[in-house]
């Protein structure tokens, strides 16, 4: 590969680089404009020439932050995270990480351009109209999908390093307040419920501590009620493309967990109440979905997610029950 610097004024220095021909055949060069000493650009020309012959075979210097993390969920997440998981990534890119770096050429960003962000994150920046700005969570989440992104950057040769690496990130506090639920605030969590359609599967989160979706993707054939333990799976996951779709547990593997008398005696209960609910739906509408799900909707499809955290929330949120708020943010973390 050739290039060549060309001198702007005192200690100011251009500096070119061909690089590979495209299908077209046409020459396309690559520039970067720097001020320090002449011993400098020629440090930084012998280095753009090395990226090169390296592989990089993309105009890194005028393709933006932006343009590649479309690229990057287009190309790698979409076909290594879960269609839930993807949204997430898109949505983060889309409305946060592209409007805040995205205008900012690739070989460019600085940590501190990236703390910057992160700073004005923290008092300002909602874009729900509110006043505020983000929590320290909804930040880490950000920097994640951020740092993933440079990470496939710097293994393509497309930067020389992952300016996220060197970012600090904000504490959060609802990570450090985070504890486990009393038996008494799980007793008095379990009395707002009863005669609830909430009280047998708050039961068995309670007791085993399934995630969110794990039990609403469990099976009656999943359980031993004489052995007194479940099987888990699967997980059960709400998207906007796919809508509701069953997938493997988080860890990517299937357990065993145990199960109180308790427990086994209020899924028998709960088998027999869905039994006759199921007859009544027969009855009404003529059908119903036969899909072996231990807590179904009414007629037998999947319990939506989200409908399933609102039915929490409106027990949660009963004067009697001082656990509350607590609990509702730790079924909200384990989805």
């Amino acid at each position: 590969m050739k290039g060549h610097i060309r001198e702007l004024g005192k200690n100011h220095w251009e500096i070119f680089v061909d690089l590979r021909r495209g299908p077209d055949r046409k020459r396309k060069q690559t520039s970067k404009t720097i001020h320090g000493k002449r011993s400098e650009a020629d440090a930084m020309l012998r280095k753009m020439l090395s990226e090169v012959d390296a592989g990089l075979s993309h105009d890194s210097s005028t393709s933006t932050v932006g343009q590649f993390l479309r690229r990057w969920l287009d190309d790698v997440a979409k076909v290594s995270v879960t269609p839930a998981t993807f949204e997430k990534y898109e949505e983060a890119v889309d409305k946060h990480l592209t409007p805040a770096l995205g205008h900012i050429k690739l070989t460019d960003p600085q940590p501190s351009d990236v703390q910057a962000v992160y700073a004005r994150w923290q008092t300002s920046g909602r874009r729900d109209k509110k006043k505020g700005g983000f929590a320290a969570a909804t930040i880490r989440k950000h920097h994640a999908v951020l740092r993933q992104a440079l990470q496939t950057a710097l293994q393509w040769s497309f930067v020389t390093r992952n300016v996220a690496t060197f970012v600090r990130l904000p504490r959060s506090q609802q990570e450090s307040a985070k504890r486990h639920l009393s038996p008494v605030e799980c007793w008095l969590l379990l009395a707002e419920a009863k005669g609830s359609r909430v009280r047998t599967p708050l039961l068995v989160l309670l007791e085993t501590g399934m995630r969110r979706g794990e039990l609403l993707a469990l099976r009656w054939q999943d359980l031993d009620v004489k052995a007194g333990r479940l099987r888990i799976q699967r997980s059960l996951e709400c998207t906007t493309s796919l809508g509701l779709r069953f997938k493997s547990p988080k860890s990517g593997k299937s357990r065993v967990i145990s199960l109180s008398e308790q427990a086994v005696a209020a899924l028998e209960a709960h088998r027999d109440e869905q039994w006759v609910e199921r007859e009544k739906c027969v009855e009404v509408c003529g059908t119903y979905a036969a899909m072996d799900l231990v807590f179904p909707m009414p007629w037998g499809e999947p319990w939506d997610p989200r409908a399933f955290s609102l039915a929490f929330r409106r027990i949660a949120a009963t004067p009697a029950s001082e656990a509350s708020g607590r609990t509702r943010c730790a079924i909200r973390r384990r989805r």
